[in-house]
């Protein structure tokens, strides 16, 4: 599990179990649109397909070679107002605090390298010792059959999003939750 000054962290799940039943559909339509392939190509994606409840929870990056900068094609709504900034056509560089971002690369580039299909579950303390979770499936996409260019997140946020939504605005100004 990955942890950063005990304030968040997340731990990688065994995609036979699935944490999350909100998850199925997009996995589903996932493998479909890939074939063959380790993963389908962006251009092959049509987020419109997807159920329309979880369209507010995806998010979509562009990657520029294997370290090189993130790029924010799609930023859901429903992660837009939770975070508290939007992020569309922005790199991950804007987002904050710096040490959650570095939590998200380290996601972001386990699956750029693994190229396979990874569930997260995000583990969030509060100062009265509860711990909320978040759940996020990440897709790898690739548009030249070879390496990863692009991943496909989806989150499952529906139960806990006040929590996380407080949790994130504390982040935002440097305080404990």
């Amino acid at each position: 599990m990955e942890n950063i000054e005990g304030r968040m962290s997340f731990q990688v799940v065994d995609m036979t179990d699935n944490p999350t039943p909100a998850f199925d559909e997009v996995l589903e339509y996932w493998h479909q649109k890939r074939g063959d392939a380790f993963a389908p190509a962006w251009l092959e994606i049509q987020l419109i397909d997807l159920p329309a409840k979880l369209l507010p929870k995806c998010i979509v990056v562009d990657f520029d070679g294997a370290a090189g900068p993130i790029r924010y094609r799609y930023y859901g709504t429903a992660i837009a107002d939770l975070h508290g900034y939007e992020l569309t056509n922005r790199t991950i560089q804007d987002m904050q605090p710096p040490d959650f971002r570095d939590l998200v690369i380290t996601q972001y580039r386990m699956v750029q390298e693994k190229r396979i299909p990874m569930f997260f579950i995000a583990h969030f303390p509060f100062l009265t010792g509860r711990r909320t979770y978040q759940y996020l499936l990440r897709l790898p996409l690739s548009n030249d059959g070879k390496t990863v260019t692009n991943v496909l997140s989806v989150q499952d946020i529906s139960d806990q999003s006040k929590l996380l939504s407080k949790y994130y605005s504390q982040m935002d100004n440097g305080s404990d939750a």
